[in-house]
């Protein structure tokens, strides 16, 4: 069994409303994110040799990643003080809008689109680097199985929050 490894950075704020620090206010961080993959490598074709080409990596965290969070906030469904903030439109509609986030995390998982912040993505969960971790692999492990024909799997999301601090996500 082979295992590879792709990296992005990614910068986004975010807050963890219940921490008991800092952190508990809105600041941002260098994202760096690993995942890494394990297979069989390709016995022909274009990826002969490999298990996953660097360039699909990139291209899967550019899509499921990338896209939606680098210079945006992430912000946890269930954070109302900011969540209220990030209405854009009257504040009649805001149970409405609430209703809309918590059917896109139902069926997907996230919420993504543009709000008084710019660009932002909501999730279950605190957006601590832990959560992030799993979040992104449960986005990315259909992603890769459907890019390798079921050939590799994702094996772990690794998100450096800062350059002293990691959380690692994977399943057994």
């Amino acid at each position: 069994m082979n295992s590879i490894t792709k990296e992005i950075g990614i910068d986004a704020a975010h807050r963890v409303p219940l921490h008991q620090s800092k952190c508990r206010s809105m600041h941002g961080h260098r994202y760096v994110i690993y995942m890494e993959i394990s297979g069989e490598l390709f016995q022909e074709g274009p990826q002969s040799n490999m298990v996953l080409d660097y360039g699909f990596m990139k291209d899967l965290m550019m899509t499921y990643i990338d896209a939606y969070c680098d210079h945006g906030i992430i912000l946890a469904s269930d954070d109302e003080k900011f969540l209220t903030m990030a209405h854009n439109k009257n504040l009649n509609e805001i149970t409405d809008w609430f209703c809309t986030i918590q059917e896109s995390i139902k069926q997907t998982g996230f919420w993504a689109g543009e709000t008084l912040f710019g660009k932002t993505y909501i999730i279950n969960g605190a957006p601590t680097a832990e959560n992030l971790a799993q979040h992104w692999f449960k986005r990315l492990a259909p992603a890769v199985l459907k890019a390798t024909n079921g050939q590799a799997k994702l094996t772990a999301i690794i998100v450096k929050e800062t350059p002293t601090s990691i959380a690692t996500y994977q399943e057994n």
